[in-house]
């Protein structure tokens, strides 16, 4: 089993071999600042979305948003599989939200979402695994550890929640060292708190049953995570960034993930 230390040491040795086959070199200015003016009324959310360019091909989401974000995860695949993770989803547009709702009304986000997550099929649903995530919003990029209780789910929130009570006191100690330690943040966002570039609620708890109790009864997610600063997003050094974040989050990740799936990946910390 590794530290911290020894895999964020593994993991810069992959990015070092694999580094020419890395896509990523940074965002552009139109895709760090694509979200800025993204309106607190979300019913302007169409409008805004046209704004930009819309689906076309000559738009800010086609030419620079949707590529770049697809070369970043593509980059952090090829580093983290298959010899750190043998399992992860390593088809880069599953780990990829659309910019949309799927309802009637076409609603759009004021956020990009992407992550790395276990795939047992080629397809897969990011949505009800538990993800290490890349969100890029107005605020930066957000990334972290998080799993939350979905529509689609067919038992894996309350399997989660059933790890989550036997190793309340493990998760309750690791999250206290991240967020006083290592300047994590512990919190509830919604999609307003996204359009007006706040980091959302920050959640408060005493001892590990509180938390047990706050996250099973009542926010019903789990998201422990950095925010990179924008200035920090035009360079390919980013992935170094999002890297040391993976292996800070790694315990974490691994205390809510089923020890079977652990067991199949091959996942080295401790």
């Amino acid at each position: 089993m590794a530290t911290v230390e020894e895999l964020l040491a593994d993991l810069k040795a992959e990015h070092k071999i694999h580094q020419i086959q890395c896509p990523f070199s940074g965002f552009s200015e139109e895709s760090v600042n694509f979200f800025d003016e993204y309106p607190e009324d979300k019913k302007e959310a169409t409008v805004w979305w046209n704004s930009k360019g819309g689906n076309l091909e000559t738009g800010d989401y086609q030419m620079y948003l949707k590529p770049e974000l697809l070369f970043l995860i593509k980059s952090l695949i090829i580093i983290i599989s298959p010899r750190i993770d043998k399992r992860i989803q390593t088809e880069v547009n599953q780990s990829i939200s659309r910019p949309n709702s799927q309802s009637g009304n076409r609603r759009y986000w004021p956020y990009l979402w992407s992550a790395i997550h276990y795939a047992k099929k080629e397809k897969s649903n990011k949505s009800v695994e538990i993800q290490f995530f890349i969100n890029l919003t107005k605020m930066g990029l957000r990334v972290g550890v998080y799993v939350g209780k979905h529509p689609t789910d067919k038992g894996q929130w309350e399997a989660t929640m059933k790890r989550f009570r036997d190793c309340k006191e493990d998760i309750f100690n690791e999250l206290i060292f991240l967020t006083q330690k290592r300047g994590y943040d512990f919190v509830k966002t919604n999609d307003q708190d996204h359009a007006i570039g706040s980091i959302g609620t920050k959640l408060i708890f005493h001892d590990a049953m509180e938390l047990f109790n706050l996250v099973n009864n009542d926010v019903k997610e789990f998201t422990l995570l950095k925010t990179i600063s924008k200035d920090k997003l035009y360079s390919e050094n980013l992935i170094q960034d999002i890297l040391e974040i993976f292996a800070e989050t790694r315990k974490m990740y691994e205390l809510l993930e089923s020890p079977s799936k652990i067991n199949q990946r091959r996942l080295i910390t401790g």
